[in-house]
């Protein structure tokens, strides 16, 4: 597989500090495969934790357990810049595990027949 595009939020226009934040991702393959994750970094896990303790305090059913759900693929990072996350990308179609790190969204025939080829 090899990446054609990688979309992101525009890293320039966010506000938040790259080492603080998060970022949607969608990575377009050659064969016109669309995946995405979500990039955050510690920080960010941190601040969901104590919001979720924070609405807990609001709330007498809740009990005051910090924590964060986990729906979509995430991908954590030291820091949410397009250089870091180039890079990651990269790291991951090196290491073979981009698949299992990635959620497939958009499928082509053309992905499906070259991978039940290659089986």
């Amino acid at each position: 597989m090899l990446v054609k595009r990688i979309w992101m939020d525009d890293v320039e226009d966010i506000s938040v500090d790259p080492r603080e934040g998060s970022l949607d991702v969608m990575i377009e393959m050659e064969t016109g495969e669309i995946w995405t994750a979500h990039f955050v970094t510690l920080p960010y896990l941190r601040q969901q934790i104590e919001m979720s303790v924070a609405v807990a305090d609001t709330q007498s059913e809740l009990g005051r357990v910090g924590f964060v759900a986990l729906e979509t693929p995430h991908v954590i990072a030291e820091k949410v810049t397009q250089e870091a996350i180039e890079d990651i990308v990269d790291n991951l179609m090196v290491l073979g595990v981009f698949e299992s790190v990635f959620d497939l969204v958009i499928d082509t025939p053309e992905a499906s027949t070259d991978s039940a080829m290659e089986g």
